[in-house]
């Protein structure tokens, strides 16, 4: 979320209804999107702020049905009337234990994006890693140093010098300097889905697709390997659930990703849509659909969605509201 700008402008934009964006506006589906919903983040994801507290995440529930009515990626087409689609990526086991419950106790589905490599915890997401990186850096003064030393840095710079990695040799290296232990971190805490409880949430009506092999960020690699994470995700999930993968969440998101991976990904792979992270946003390939990131703190449901509105309202009249492939 575009959190400088919300704490300038929200209040502005709370002033109004949300039927009256909806009208105004045209924009009647939306997409939130999540990644975790826990009280109590493991170390993996206190760092990062990609979660969301249960509570809220039940409020949030109840305003969208609210407001919208709930839809599958597949009735989209039909469904003219004010609707929303939850969606969660990189297959995080609160998932499972947390968002699933839920979702059967309020009739709701929900779209899942997993990544082939995490999955059954053979192996970590390197923002994770980043994660535990940080926790032992502000835990103890002595791992703090070690870091700062590695890092050639202040100690009071590791923390932020840390977020920023994406270098994961290197994070790898710098674990090894505070005695961290990936491997036996995943077997110990169990950071994502299983391959079973996939099955179970896939049979239950949850729409479980790809989000790429390892999270590469694919605005950032050569088309090459961008086509290869998409493949060996969409055929781990083929040979998991007996089915084609049809749709895909790029992340990071998909704002600098070449005609030929999209090409690819339609043509060659004949996925039916795809899906980014930029907010309330039209785009030139009406076959891509932007997600609404949905995890900003204490902030409700309802101001996010209201300033995502008047952003978009915003954007328009600088025609800034569409982006252009």
């Amino acid at each position: 979320m575009k959190i400088k700008l919300y704490n300038k402008l929200h209040f502005i934009a709370d002033l109004l209804p949300i039927s009256f964006y909806i009208r105004l506006t045209g924009q009647s589906k939306i997409f939130p999107f999540y990644h975790c919903v826990t009280n109590a983040p493991k170390p993996h994801l206190s760092a990062l702020g990609y979660y969301r507290k249960r509570d809220q995440f039940v409020k949030d529930l109840i305003f969208f049905k609210n407001h919208y009515t709930s839809f599958t990626i597949p009735q989209m087409q039909q469904n003219k009337a004010a609707s929303f689609h939850l969606s969660f990526d990189d297959g995080l086991s609160e998932c499972y234990t947390e968002v699933f419950p839920l979702l059967l106790k309020e009739r709701l589905t929900a779209t899942f994006f997993i990544n082939a490599d995490f999955i059954d915890n053979k192996k970590m997401f390197i923002r994770h890693k980043i994660s535990l990186l940080h926790v032992a850096a502000q835990s103890s003064a002595i791992s703090r140093a070690r870091l700062a030393s590695k890092l050639a840095c202040e100690d009071a710079q590791v923390c932020l010098r840390l977020l920023s990695l994406t270098n994961e040799q290197l994070v790898d290296e710098l674990a090894k300097e505070v005695d961290i232990d990936f491997i036996a971190y995943l077997h110990t805490f169990k950071p994502y889905l299983t391959t079973l409880q996939i099955k179970e949430m896939s049979r239950s009506g949850m729409q479980i697709e790809s989000h790429g092999k390892d999270h590469t960020d694919l605005t950032l690699v050569k088309d090459e390997e961008a086509i290869f994470q998409i493949k060996d995700c969409n055929l781990f999930l083929q040979n998991t659930l007996g089915a084609k993968p049809k749709y895909f969440a790029f992340p990071y998101g998909s704002d600098r990703v070449g005609n030929r991976v999209f090409d690819f990904l339609y043509k060659q792979e004949g996925l039916l849509g795809t899906f980014g992270v930029a907010g309330l946003k039209r785009d030139s390939e009406q076959r891509h659909i932007h997600r609404i990131p949905m995890e900003a703190g204490d902030i409700s449901a309802e101001s996010m969605l209201k300033f995502e509105y008047f952003y978009f309202m915003l954007k328009a009249l600088v025609r800034k509201n569409v982006i252009h492939r």
